[in-house]
């Protein structure tokens, strides 16, 4: 055995023969690349991971939804940054951010943009007429007025804003509601409504409501007293969604007259829940 440790004396024949056999393949050590060249292979690996991120970033930005509103008209195409201001002298169309609509807007309108991103797109007309088509989940479109906000349940609708502030909305598909003043009135397709500066928005009236039921609603709305019998008198199945929204600005004994009225438009039980009634409210203006 001490052959095998310090390779004295003669040793096994056997011990000598597998050794020879072995020989060529005796361990000389391991051969290591140059610190160096080590160096240059890891920033190469660096400089290859560095352009796959790069060139996922530019994926990412160029697939990314852009949130701005692009304004098509008056022979060029831009954009409109927030807080800016648009004074168009002609007719121009604006392109929501994320495609979720189109805005007309008027020559001679002012508006801005107050607010672009995923979760609100806000736009403010100061003065003028816009048409938007919009198709996106609710209150994701707001337009702001000098005498309220019109918020966009997803529809298509025009707003009008005179140069002292009040403001018209008449709503083609879906509904809009009107926020002004603390009050909101909801305003259906084949709608209405006005608002002015710091007052509450006025109830809904149905296009084809007729030209005494209009004048009497507004003279109700203006504050003119006496006037409800009127209203009542001149309101047929097409107005029971105007006198359910002013069933909800009365009380007491007004509110029994209109109630009373509304359910005899739309023939429903006097002991019919509310929920009924404006079901029925809805039916009669299909």
């Amino acid at each position: 055995m001490s052959y095998l440790w310090d390779k004295k004396g003669d040793g096994d024949p056997g011990a000598r023969e597998l050794e020879s056999l072995l020989a060529g393949e005796k361990f000389s050590g391991m051969a290591f690349p140059p610190v160096a060249s080590a160096r240059r292979g890891a920033r190469r690996a660096l400089l290859a991971v560095a352009a796959v991120l790069i060139a996922a970033c530019a994926v990412f930005v160029v697939l990314r939804p852009r949130d701005v509103v692009t304004v098509r008209g008056e022979g060029r195409e831009r954009t409109l940054a927030n807080g800016e201001w648009l004074e168009p002298k002609s007719n121009v169309t604006l392109a929501l951010a994320r495609e979720i609509g189109v805005v007309e807007v008027r020559g001679d309108s002012r508006l801005r943009v107050q607010r672009v991103d995923g979760e609100q797109q806000r736009l403010e007309l100061e003065r003028g007429h816009l048409h938007a088509v919009v198709n996106a989940p609710p209150r994701l479109f707001v337009v702001d007025t000098p005498s309220g906000r019109a918020v966009d349940l997803g529809c298509e609708y025009t707003l009008e804003v005179q140069r002292d502030g009040s403001t018209r909305i008449d709503v083609l598909s879906g509904r809009v509601v009107l926020e002004g003043a603390g009050r909101t009135t909801t305003v259906l397709a084949g709608m209405w409504a006005v608002s002015r500066p710091g007052a509450a928005p006025q109830v809904a009236i149905d296009t084809q409501a007729s030209p005494a039921f209009v004048s009497a609603v507004q003279r109700l709305s203006s504050g003119e007293p006496d006037v409800l019998g009127l209203v009542l008198a001149q309101a047929d199945k097409r107005d029971a969604v105007t006198l359910w929204q002013l069933r909800s600005r009365t009380e007491n004994e007004t509110r029994e007259l209109v109630d009373a009225k509304l359910r005899e438009l739309v023939a429903v039980p006097a002991s019919a829940p509310d929920e009924k009634v404006w079901e029925a409210c809805g039916s009669v203006r299909q």
